[in-house]
């Protein structure tokens, strides 16, 4: 398929677990094509060296990509320099071209919609349409890339976004005369933390699309009149993190700083006004023991929630909890 299409410029998105597989594909399409290979995701923003290390990668995207990419496209279409632009780096002639990473777009407004289509024709998606609100999370979780991103994006624009109300649902409309969803999934880092904008888009969500939906919510940011809105716009499903029901290792090794108490009544008051609850849960924390593990387990079995995930740290470079690991000799240089 790539070979049909013939492309000037190969961008492939990773995280770091799927690494292995995308430096797979990058050798694979560079043999075959021959062409420029950009990566960017999570991956090569936490370790540029490393992934430009790559025979087949030839630049890496730092940070935000929309304006970026557009920026690279436009300047291989009139075969200009490529080692200038911010954000990118660039690997020409063993030369490695660090750009410093470009301003941040605070209008996320002035953003086209995302393309839907190609998903659709390949099965990607059918009855579930998925759809971002916003950018950024203003917590500090120790496992999460958020911490260390609000760290570089420093001085370049406003780190925690949202679109308008009015933009969201014009994108979800659109796609809802396209194709024929049955659930809206909506996967801001943390969608509850703005009550206003919260019960702003509830209330033209419930006049104007008013599917069964899903989001993340924060534990402190739980409150009632947020969940009662929610709830009355047809909120189907609130996925809250305990992540660990041993509040030494939420507090200390996770920066989690709720109370069990905290925890119990979020969970208790979305159910109670009827909302489905999915808790997530992070076990084999470094230096968690099996007691401390069991007590994540016996919350659960406490909050009695609709759903339940259940995750292995995993540990992404750059986050803090990455440096713990390297510190109490779980990871080598290596590893």
């Amino acid at each position: 398929r790539a070979k049909g299409f013939r492309p000037d410029l190969v961008a492939i998105g990773s995280l770091t677990n799927l690494w292995p597989f995308a430096s797979k594909m990058a050798e694979k399409i560079k043999q075959a094509l021959g062409v420029p290979i950009l990566v960017g995701g999570h991956h090569a923003q936490a370790l540029p060296e490393y992934v430009l290390a790559n025979p087949n990668v030839d630049m890496v995207c730092t940070g935000e990509g929309e304006i970026a990419l557009l920026e690279l496209a436009n300047r291989m279409q009139r075969g200009d320099d490529v080692t200038t632009i911010p954000t990118l780096w660039v690997k020409r002639d063993g030369v490695i071209h660090r750009n410093e990473l470009g301003p941040l777009e605070n209008e996320l407004d002035n953003f086209p919609f995302p393309e839907k289509q190609l998903w659709w024709e390949y099965g990607c998606f059918k009855d579930n349409l998925e759809v971002f609100t916003g950018r950024g999370c203003p917590f500090k979780c120790t496992f999460c890339n958020i911490h260390y991103q609000r760290e570089i994006f420093d001085g370049k624009g406003d780190f925690l976004r949202k679109r308008s109300v009015a933009n969201v649902m014009q994108e979800l409309k659109e796609n809802l005369t396209r194709y024929d969803p049955k659930f809206v999934s909506v996967h801001d880092d943390n969608f509850t933390t703005n009550p206003r904008w919260v019960e702003e888009f509830c209330e033209a969500y419930r006049k104007e699309v008013n599917l069964p939906w899903y989001c993340f919510g924060y534990p402190t940011t739980i409150k009632p009149r947020l969940v009662q809105a929610m709830k009355a716009a047809n909120c189907a499903t609130i996925f809250m993190g305990v992540d660990a029901g041993d509040e030494k290792i939420r507090r200390e090794i996770m920066e989690r700083p709720m109370t069990d108490e905290l925890i119990y009544r979020s969970a208790k008051l979305i159910m109670e006004t009827g909302i489905g609850l999915q808790v997530s849960c992070i076990y084999g924390n470094p230096g968690e023991t099996p007691e401390q593990m069991f007590k994540t387990l016996e919350m659960v079995d406490r909050i009695k929630p609709t759903q339940s995930s259940s995750y292995i740290f995993y540990p992404f470079p750059k986050t803090k909890l990455y440096a713990h690991a390297v510190e109490m000799g779980y990871l080598d240089a290596e590893g």
